[in-house]
């Protein structure tokens, strides 16, 4: 196989995952090919023949199908429209520089930011965060032992869904509406990597925490359309009082997956005058969180799981 390029049989297990996450509320279990087929009004055959890497062109029409049966938002059709080429990061993106050189610009970036910032992967493991976003909802200081996954990386949705994060605690009532949004994010951003054993174990872990599977339900159940990276905030932080920001994010594409640089740009004077007085009580420096790239990724296929169980049991 070229390396880069994503083989038949991961499309298809990757075809077979997405089905797998759809729920069918009458028979009270996963959808089943059968059920894929009926509901893109294709024959079982083509279905297995998808899910099994043994049809090779995939007609628009097929495409388009598929993507309306998964229900998929205006970001994740592109996901899967682009996988669907069977082009892995290493082949989609140009060998203008390294992974790693693409994370120090990053980093550079990062390190100069006078506002709130962290950088992410696809996986919403935290790279890398300045100390003013730490400051701020702390999203480094639970990373105990159960906010970090299996990998050992700190990763956004664990600080945001465990109980006493102290993420959580400073939006409140408006974390309900910050896990919607970011649960929309992930679903978006890790697509193309449903079928990895990486995404598996951070799901299984994920769904430990009730709040998650209740928002990854509605998502399947109800799914709102996700076409903009673009998010706003409006609450009162029990420490720092009313704070009003959009997160704005720049995506940097590589060769070993992308990265995403997040930034707190304020809406309010108030909120300016804050991050202008986190910026003289600390030093803007930069913490490490979690492992990248995961150059893993291009080899390492899930085996078969049930990890879509763990939301519908």
């Amino acid at each position: 196989m070229v390396k880069g390029v994503m083989h038949p049989k991961e499309f298809g297990q990757l075809v077979a995952a997405l089905r797998k996450e759809q729920f069918d509320p009458v028979i009270g279990k996963t959808w089943s090919q059968k059920k894929l087929a009926q509901s893109t009004q294709l024959s079982e055959r083509v279905i297995a023949n998808i899910e099994q890497g043994q049809k090779i062109n995939l007609e628009v029409e097929i495409l388009v199908r598929l993507a309306n049966a998964f229900r998929l938002t205006t970001l994740e059709r592109r996901e899967f429209f682009a996988a669907a080429t069977r082009l892995s990061d290493p082949e989609v993106a140009l060998p203008t520089k390294a992974p790693v050189d693409v994370l120090n610009e990053l980093l550079g970036v990062l390190r100069c930011l006078q506002q709130p910032a962290y950088i992410h992967d696809a996986f919403y493991d935290i790279i890398a965060a300045n100390s003013l976003a730490i400051s701020l909802h702390n999203p480094a200081g639970h990373a105990g032992a159960s906010a970090r996954p299996p990998t050992g990386n700190v990763n956004f949705l664990q600080q945001l869904f465990a109980p006493d994060s102290p993420l959580r605690l400073a939006m409140q009532a408006n974390s309900q509406q910050l896990a919607r949004r970011s649960l929309q994010q992930f679903r978006y951003m890790s697509l193309r990597y449903r079928h990895t054993t990486y995404f598996k174990t951070l799901f299984t872990k994920l769904c430990t925490y009730p709040e998650f599977v209740q928002l990854w339900r509605a998502g399947q159940e109800q799914p709102e359309d996700f076409y903009t990276q673009l998010k706003t905030y409006t609450y009162a932080h029990p420490q720092w009082g009313p704070l009003s920001y959009s997160v704005t994010i720049t995506a940097a594409f590589t060769s070993s997956g992308n990265l995403h640089l997040a930034v707190l740009a304020p809406q309010t004077p108030a909120t300016n005058t804050l991050f202008q007085q986190l910026r003289e009580r600390i030093s803007v420096t930069t913490l490490s969180l979690a492992h990248w790239p995961k150059t893993w990724l291009e080899t390492l296929a899930a085996p078969p799981t049930c990890h879509e169980m763990v939301v519908w049991q």
